[in-house]
């Protein structure tokens, strides 16, 4: 006897509310994660990963796997293909290999030291630095321009955004009343052009 009542799935696609608060909440780290890092250093690796955000991709990015970052027509592309694999050269030119870690800050590495790899890095920069990067270079409080929702980022990096605004107010909460280039001058760490990459 077939039952009448038949219950039918109210969210087929996984769109809604208790999916974006699943994945905000997969992203979150302890505030007790074994980082001992000096805040000069937490500093790069918080620009570095502003950065990382700003390049495109359309994946749900993974701790501890190599992604690697290219640059073309002054926009810069996250693929899990590396150089070797391309070929072809679409998607650019390859600038480094990058990595999430558990604390959702990005690492890099095999940066490519070819002149005019830099050269479109930069020009990439100056381009996002009007609107992306924008608020790192404001006379602010940092806490102020932390990225805890920034509605110009698609899903998957907008999560990401807000795990690294959450790691960064774990890690220096009595210093986040100073702006990222007050910071900078203090710890001896340049903030300047690309100073981050290198």
């Amino acid at each position: 006897m077939k039952s009448i009542f038949t219950l039918k799935n109210p969210n087929p696609q996984g769109k809604g509310l208790v999916p974006v608060l699943q994945e905000l909440d997969s992203r979150q780290v302890s505030s007790h994660s074994n980082s001992s890092r000096s805040l000069a250093r937490m500093l790069h690796d918080y620009a570095l990963s502003r950065l990382i955000l700003c390049a495109e991709f359309n994946f749900k990015p993974v701790a501890n796997t190599a992604y690697y970052l290219y640059v073309k027509n002054q926009v810069l592309k996250l693929s899990l293909i590396s150089p070797r694999e391309w070929r072809d050269g679409r998607f650019g030119l390859y600038v480094c290999r990058c990595k999430l870690s558990e604390s959702m800050v990005w690492e890099i590495s095999e940066n490519n030291e070819d002149a005019l790899v830099r050269e479109q890095l930069l020009s990439a920069y100056a381009a996002l630095k009007g609107t992306l990067l924008s608020d790192l270079f404001l006379d602010k409080p940092l806490e102020s321009t932390l990225p805890y929702f920034d509605e110009r980022l698609p899903f998957h990096r907008r999560v990401l955004a807000n795990a690294l605004a959450t790691h960064l107010r774990h890690k220096i909460p009595t210093e986040l009343a100073k702006s990222f280039v007050q910071l900078g001058t203090e710890n001896h760490q340049g903030m300047g052009e690309l100073a981050f990459l290198v």
